[in-house]
């Protein structure tokens, strides 16, 4: 909810979401803590915690092939990239191209939980700076829900209406990158720690904070981009066929079309009346 709110600048979701699932990791290792009979929480609490890899664990690092200083190694290549490309747009005259990689590449670093996460930090972005429309924003993320890998091909276009065919190779390699930077930063930590009780209950504070940022981003999607009452209608209707009849998304995309060309002024004129005036 802060992305958007009229109280806070947009860019402060930058710092409260990080801050947020971080929050959620520590609530729930503190809960741990206390122990199974006076946690809130529900966890896994063997009788006998060790912190020494098991049998299966030790195979899982082998087939992985990765060292603990080689994700340090990967770490630090990120963090690199992160710190370099914001310090350059700071510092430097300004270039699109860096602008752009580094745009998607801090918003990537940032998220946790998917794209629906993502959305609202992408709008407040993108749109204050005039790269794109919030018309564009919204119907170019349609158009890439009705195709496999939603958030990379809207990451694309993204690009793409920014600064053409270059612009859209370097949104979606800014947006991807930390992930598969980082994926290969943590596996050899997750193969080591992933048995350990205490870690499963930060994993789990995560989730849930993810959770929660999805709910939020919705939320906060929803006045952006449903306006009228016909809007509404659609809203409801391709909701009820997503949940209540599990249409896959570009079935449900395909009949938002159809019924928004219905209401319209051109065909049936219902409910084109603006829910806020002030919109």
């Amino acid at each position: 909810m802060i992305a958007g709110d009229e109280h806070f600048e947009p860019s402060s979701s930058q710092v409260v979401y990080p801050v947020l699932l971080v929050s959620g990791a520590v609530l729930c290792f503190l809960d741990f803590s206390l122990g199974p009979e006076r946690s809130i929480g529900t966890y896994f609490q063997p009788t006998c915690e060790s912190n020494e890899p098991t049998e299966k664990d030790r195979m899982l690092v082998e087939k992985i092939g990765l060292s603990i200083f080689q994700g340090f190694s990967y770490l630090g290549i990120w963090l690199a990239l992160l710190i370099g490309s914001i310090a350059y747009v700071n510092v430097t005259t300004s270039n699109l191209f860096m602008d752009i990689f580094e745009v998607f590449f801090r918003v990537g670093s940032l998220i946790f939980g998917g794209g629906i996460v993502v959305l609202p930090m992408l709008q407040s972005e993108l749109v204050p700076r005039g790269w794109v429309t919030n018309e564009q924003f919204f119907q170019g993320l349609g158009i890439a829900q009705s195709m496999p890998g939603p958030m990379f091909n809207f990451a694309a276009f993204l690009g793409a209406v920014t600064n053409g065919f270059p612009g859209s190779v370097t949104a979606a390699v800014g947006l991807f990158g930390p992930g598969f930077i980082l994926i290969f930063a943590m596996l050899p930590f997750w193969s080591r720690f992933r048995h350990l009780a205490w870690f499963k209950a930060v994993i789990k504070g995560l989730n849930a904070s993810a959770v929660g940022l999805i709910v939020a981003g919705c939320v906060t999607l929803y006045p952006k981009s449903v306006h009228t009452y016909a809007d509404t209608m659609v809203f409801i209707l391709t909701g009820g066929l997503a949940t209540i009849y599990s249409f896959e998304a570009p079935f449900v995309i395909f009949w938002g079309c159809i019924l928004g060309a219905i209401f319209s002024s051109s065909v049936l004129d219902v409910g084109q009346k603006h829910l806020f005036q002030v919109m």
